[in-house]
C-alpha cells in the first residue's frame, strides 16, 4: 500500500490559509516551495499560507502572503494592526498634541490633553461661567463678564479718571457719569 505524501492543504487565502495536508505547517514561504522534508510535495501556487518560525506548529502559527515568483513573504496583520511581528496599532487620523496611537483607531493623550485625536485641551478644574479651555489649565473668559484662572470672578474693570471727560467722574460700575452743574458743597 502507498501512502500520500503530504501536499498544500487550503484554498490560500486569509479564510483558509495553506498548510500541509496532515496539519503541520512550514517555517517559511521557502518551507512550502522546497520543503526540508523530503516526503512533502512541494508547493508552487503563491497564496496565503500559514508559517510558523519557530518549529512548524499550526498552534503558533500566523498567515504570511507567499509570492514565490517573486521569492517574498508578507505577514498578514488582523485589521487595525501593521508591523512585521503586526504588534504596532493603525490610527486613521493622526494622534495631535504628543499623542500617540495605543490601539487600533484609539490615540493615548499626553497630560493635558483628550479627545478622538488629543485635540481637546483639558482644563481642572474646569472652567466657570460660561469661559472655554483654551490650552491645558488655561481658561479663556473673554466676553463672559468674568475674570481670573478659571472665570470664577466677576470682571468689574473700572476706567481710570483719565479716560473719562474732566467733566465726569467714573461710577462704581465703571461708567463716566457727568459732574453735577453748580457749586460744590
Amino acid at each position: 500500500m502507498q501512502i500520500s505524501p503530504p501536499t498544500v492543504a487550503g484554498d490560500l487565502t486569509a479564510a483558509n490559509p495553506g498548510r500541509w495536508s496532515d496539519g503541520a505547517v512550514a517555517p517559511s514561504c521557502a518551507g512550502y516551495a522546497t520543503p526540508a522534508d523530503s516526503s512533502y510535495c512541494a508547493g508552487t501556487d503563491s497564496g496565503v499560507y500559514l508559517v510558523d518560525p519557530d518549529g512548524g506548529s499550526a498552534q503558533n502559527a500566523y498567515a504570511v502572503t507567499c509570492d514565490f515568483a517573486a521569492g517574498t513573504e508578507t505577514r498578514l496583520c488582523a485589521e487595525g494592526y501593521t508591523g512585521a511581528a503586526c504588534d504596532t496599532p493603525v490610527c486613521e487620523q493622526s494622534c495631535e498634541n504628543g499623542g500617540a496611537c495605543a490601539a487600533p483607531d484609539t490615540c493615548g493623550c499626553t497630560a493635558g490633553w483628550t479627545g478622538t485625536t488629543c485635540e481637546e485641551p483639558v482644563c481642572a478644574p474646569s472652567c466657570q461661567n460660561g469661559g472655554t479651555c483654551a490650552a491645558p489649565g488655561e481658561c479663556d473668559c473673554t466676553g463672559t463678564g468674568y475674570a481670573g484662572a478659571q472665570c470664577q470672578t466677576v470682571d468689574v474693570t473700572c476706567p481710570t479718571t483719565a479716560e473719562c471727560p474732566t467733566t465726569s467722574y467714573p461710577d462704581a460700575s465703571g461708567e463716566c457719569v457727568p459732574f453735577a452743574p453748580g457749586p460744590l458743597t
